[in-house]
């Protein structure tokens, strides 16, 4: 149930306006290229006497506000921001308007439809059916979701939440302009936020997180039937841990790159970056980049000759996309169509032809960990005793460390196991048993 409540600005900005949430987390973002714009004419809007449409309100059992937006949080805020002399109109703030203007503007009468402790799969409906013709993107549409798990992990990667005041992932760093006192300038990224693309590109992320294989498409149906799903607070902690390590992946390239372009990570580079990511994962499970500076080279370059006139030549037939046209084409084409399968694989594919990845990592042992059995076995080759001091070594002190270091590499296999002290493995770091000797003078 709902009814419609009517009031004057004047008594909305002087006393309900601190009431209400006006940015819940389900509701759409202000856009940054167009903010003052919009606000400009919501206001022109008012002062020329027309009406801006109901807004619409929930009442919430909350102890920081007692309403939250529904829809209409762009008119709720931009009223209080020019009654508050942060907006211009025609050259002039509130301030400078005359007492009649002034007047006028305090006597328009709001109309407010105000609903009590709606759900959140209800807000989300109400707002996606009263936007259906003012333009909400799909991710737009699948933030009004709201307080759910899988959208929390998706908005908090990305961005700060003023009522949470959660930290982002460092790769959506930003600073405020200098110049314009409004505009967020990213640090890792070339690209914003505005209409949530940076949201959309994390939750095509998380979506491959759920799935076995990891790298490949992501449909908005399948955006969508994965904001539909229950996850468990366990099921986010896992994604959020693998999804953290990918973004950390894409800041490290951005941190060369910055130092190459003096520029973060473009979209296209992003999005491609995240789908080597991924075929890393699936290929060899566990391994380590040797140097992100000369990784972002090598790809970078394989990149760049990909979109060149190099490639212009005619691409293969593909069962799924028979359409001729050159392979630069195609693979900026195909960079543009994260919902496709078989396209986000190829763009991997001809990728690896110009970039031969496994000069830049390191494939490591998936098992990291030696077995119970194994380092019972080794100990008991040993004879008991450190391979390190030659020592006694009991149980409780003894663990299994790598002769040559499984972060360069190294077998999790009997052949290259000894069993240490503990102190002594965690004071090698990645040296090898030998080298570690030989330093120790032992």
């Amino acid at each position: 149930m709902y009814k419609v409540v009517t009031i004057t600005i004047r008594e909305y900005v002087t006393n309900l306006y601190r009431t209400i949430d006006c940015q819940p987390v389900g509701q759409r973002l202000p856009i940054q290229a167009h903010a003052l714009e919009k606000a400009v004419g919501i206001i022109q809007t008012i002062l020329n006497g027309h009406n801006i449409g109901q807004i619409t309100l929930d009442k919430i059992d909350s102890s920081d506000f007692e309403y939250e937006s529904i829809d209409g949080g762009h008119r709720k805020r931009h009223i209080w921001e020019f009654w508050n002399d942060k907006i211009k109109v025609n050259g002039q703030r509130f301030k400078d308007l005359s007492k009649k203007e002034q007047d006028d503007f305090l006597d328009t009468v709001l109309s407010f439809v105000i609903y009590d402790n709606l759900t959140v799969a209800t807000k989300g409906l109400i707002f996606r059916n009263l936007n259906e013709t003012s333009e909400v993107n799909h991710m737009e549409m699948l933030n009004s979701f709201g307080d759910i798990p899988i959208a929390n992990l998706i908005r908090e990667l990305t961005r700060t939440i003023p009522q949470i005041d959660n930290i982002h992932h460092h790769v959506f760093d930003y600073h405020i302009s200098p110049k314009t006192h409004d505009k967020l300038i990213y640090e890792y990224v070339a690209f914003d936020n505005d209409r949530l693309k940076q949201d959309a590109m994390v939750a095509r992320i998380v979506f491959r997180y759920t799935q076995e294989e990891l790298l490949g498409g992501s449909s908005d149906a399948q955006l969508e039937n994965m904001y539909n799903n229950s996850f468990s607070e366990a099921e986010i902690a896992v994604l959020e841990k693998k999804v953290n390590t990918h973004l950390d992946f894409l800041r490290k390239c951005a941190l060369h790159r910055k130092q190459i372009y003096a520029k973060g990570l473009s979209q296209q580079e992003f999005k491609t970056l995240s789908l080597i990511w991924l075929h890393l994962q699936d290929t060899y499970k566990a391994f380590k980049i040797k140097d992100h500076n000369e990784f972002y080279k090598k790809f970078k370059d394989a990149f760049e000759k990909l979109l060149g006139p190099e490639y212009e030549v005619p691409k293969p037939s593909f069962s799924w996309d028979k359409e001729a046209r050159f392979i630069n084409e195609a693979f900026k084409n195909y960079l543009g169509a994260p919902h496709h399968h078989e396209k986000s694989k190829q763009v991997v594919r001809w990728l690896l032809e110009e970039f031969d990845i496994e000069k830049v990592i390191t494939i490591q042992d998936p098992q990291r960990s030696a077995t119970r059995s194994q380092k019972e076995a080794k100990l008991a080759q040993q004879d008991f005793k450190c391979a390190i001091d030659g020592k006694a070594l009991v149980w409780k002190d003894a663990v299994a460390a790598h002769m040559f270091a499984h972060t360069h590499g190294g077998l999790t296999v009997m052949d290259n196991l000894a069993m240490v002290r503990s102190t002594y493995n965690t004071d090698m770091g990645g040296v090898s048993v030998e080298e570690y000797k030989r330093i120790k003078g032992l």
